[in-house]
This record gives C-alpha cells, structure tokens and sequence, in this order.
C-alpha cells in the first residue's frame, strides 16, 4: 500500500500490509538497502525506513504524475513522439546508474515508471524484487533470484531459468518503451504459455511498428 504524508515534505509512504513472513521481510529491507545507495534524478528517492509495531514503511520521494501504466491505460492517454524519446533516455540514465552499483533492477515495465506529463520527468521506482551483483561475478543463478516479476516484460534467459546478468534489464526496458509509443499491451494476443514460448523459444519480441521513428526503434529493438 502506498499513501501520500509529510515528513518536512510530501512524501510517499510505501507500507507493507498485515505480518511480513521471513521472505517478504527480507525483500522489504533489501530494497531499503538498495534505494539508499541510490541517488539520481531519475530514480525514486530514499528518505528513511520506518517500523512501529510490527509495521514497516518506506518513506520515499513523492513524485508528481502517474506511473506509465495507468497514463496509458487507466486515463487513455498517449506520449507525444518527442517526450517518449525524453523518457528513454531518462531511463537510460537510471539504469546505468543502476547497473553502475552493480544491482539488477529485475522489474522495469510501466507500472514502475512515474511520469510527470507536465515536465516530462521519469523517474524509476520499486526495487522490492532488485538483486545486488558480487563484485567479481558476472552472472546470477535462478537460485538466487527467487521468484517474482511479470513475464511479460521478463527477458528469454529468466523465462528459460538460465543465469542472468546486469543486462536483464534491457528487455524489460525496451518492451516498456514499446508499449509507451504503441499504447498497446505486450503479448495480449497470446496466453502465458504461448507467450513464453514465443519470447523463450521462438526469440520473438513484441512488432516493432513501421512508422516507428528510427531513432526509438533502434533503442527499442
């Protein structure tokens, strides 16, 4: 559940609902971990971690607009051309950041974008499925990503179960800007199974229109 507050200034407050089982904990402070390394424009920010009572909340930057999704397909609205290309270079920006502290966001998609119509921000957020890479690893196992994430915008090699590394987040970001241009859901057309054996064993990925201006196709494919 996130609810707005004050803390010196509007805040977001992102509490987890009823008793956390180890799991949930685990991830809950992980990504309090992860945010708290992380300061950029474009990302989300940290500004504490809060428990009362067995209760436990993230106190976050409140940041202005609607995430992707719902600006897409809860209010029926459409990018202009020149600020989709705005928000992929933004998000670019916050996942070199990202990648540059060796941690995997694991979850990009629309819904964890917050967009700001008015000035064009994007700012990245929920990091409650990210993963830290060990410095001298370049690859994490099945094992130690657990479950989690929407396959739809899942890349083939976590689909497949194989090891991924910092790079995972590129398809999640790619389908994101695609479906940001074609206002269009990923994979409707197909249900899980299909779907996965499309992206995992065929190595299809959503049409890239052709009136797709050059520039963004080439980032998006």
């Amino acid at each position: 559940e996130v609810f707005r507050g004050d803390w010196r200034l509007p805040v977001a407050v992102k509490r987890m609902r009823g008793s956390l089982q180890q799991k949930e904990l685990i991830e809950f402070v992980r990504e309090g971990e992860m945010l708290r390394a992380l300061s950029h424009p474009s990302i989300v920010k940290l500004y504490g971690v809060h428990s009362t009572g067995g209760n436990y909340s993230l106190v976050l930057e409140h940041a202005q607009g609607a995430n992707l999704f719902d600006y897409l397909h809860k209010f029926n609205k459409t990018v202009p051309v020149g600020k989709q290309l705005s928000i992929a270079l933004q998000l670019c920006d916050a996942l070199a950041f990202v990648h540059e502290h060796r941690i995997v966001h694991r979850d990009v998609k629309p819904q964890n974008v917050i967009y700001n119509d008015k000035t064009g921000s994007a700012k990245l957020c929920d990091f409650g499925l990210a993963r830290l890479m060990p410095w001298g690893m370049s690859e994490l196992h099945p094992t130690q990503l657990g479950t989690g994430g929407t396959p739809a915008y899942q890349a083939p090699e976590v689909l497949k179960r194989h090891a991924v590394g910092l790079k995972l987040d590129l398809y999640g970001y790619a389908v994101t800007l695609w479906e940001v241009y074609t206002t269009q859901l990923p994979w409707s057309d197909c249900n899980l199974e299909q779907m996965t054996s499309r992206v995992a064993a065929l190595n299809q990925r959503p049409p890239v229109p052709p009136d797709m201006p050059k520039e963004y196709a080439e980032v998006v494919q």
